[in-house]
This record gives C-alpha cells, sequence and structure tokens, in this order.
C-alpha cells in the first residue's frame, strides 16, 4: 500500500504497518498487513495495539462500520490474539 493523505506513517520499531485516519471518538487510524493478516489500530490517546489472524474481510468492514469503536469491541476485540505495540 502506498502512503496518500489521511495516512499515517510507521512511528515505532516494528510497527510497519500503513494506518489510516478514521472517523472516531476513540480510534485514530487503523491498517492491515495482507501478507501477515495483521490489523494494527492507533487509539486517540496514542496506544497501539495489534491483531493477528484478522482476515481481510474483517478488516474491510471495520472500514465500512458506522461506529469503528464499537465494530472494534463487538468483532475484534477478544475475538484475536492481542498485543499492545505502546
Amino acid at each position: 500500500m502506498a502512503w496518500t493523505a489521511g495516512m499515517d506513517l510507521p512511528d515505532c520499531e516494528g510497527c510497519g504497518v500503513l494506518r489510516q485516519v478514521v472517523t472516531s471518538q476513540i480510534i485514530h487510524s487503523v491498517g492491515y498487513d495482507a501478507d501477515t493478516s495483521t490489523l494494527e489500530v492507533q487509539f486517540r490517546n496514542d496506544w497501539l495495539y495489534r491483531y493477528d489472524d484478522v482476515p481481510v474481510e474483517v478488516y474491510r468492514a471495520l472500514l465500512g462500520a458506522e461506529s469503528h469503536g464499537k465494530f472494534l469491541k463487538r468483532h475484534i476485540v477478544d475475538q484475536f490474539v492481542t498485543a499492545r505495540v505502546r
């Protein structure tokens, strides 16, 4: 994925996923690595979480959700292996 306006460049070691800025009260940006099925979510408080083995359909549904935060809580949190990156 090439960088475009509205995208965040990775800003920490090991954070290789380009993230797209979204309109959300709690989420700043989301990114997806199709090669590893890894989802990254950066929150407005600057915390960054990585979710493993997330199907691309779930990522697309997150991007298209009316509420990104509600979708994340209902369909991703506690459903996939999670690591806080920072």
